[in-house]
């Protein structure tokens, strides 16, 4: 992100570079469908000097009716 370390970029206002990982699953049921997934980023825009490491956790599910 933010290639040129230029104060204008919308997303960060320095230099980073953010590795992400996305993974994901689908399970069906005779219902319906459940889903997760998973997300890891081993830096966040705007830390100048740090690398905090996140991770984030998605599930939903769907109905047929």
């Amino acid at each position: 992100m933010n290639r040129s370390d230029g104060p204008r970029n919308e997303v960060s206002s320095n230099r980073e570079v953010v590795n992400l990982v996305e993974m994901g699953s689908q399970l069906p049921f005779d219902w319906g469908e459940g889903r997760i997934e998973v997300r890891l980023m081993d830096d966040r825009p705007n830390t100048p000097g740090r690398s905090p490491f996140d991770a984030q956790i998605e599930a939903s599910l769907r109905w047929r009716f």
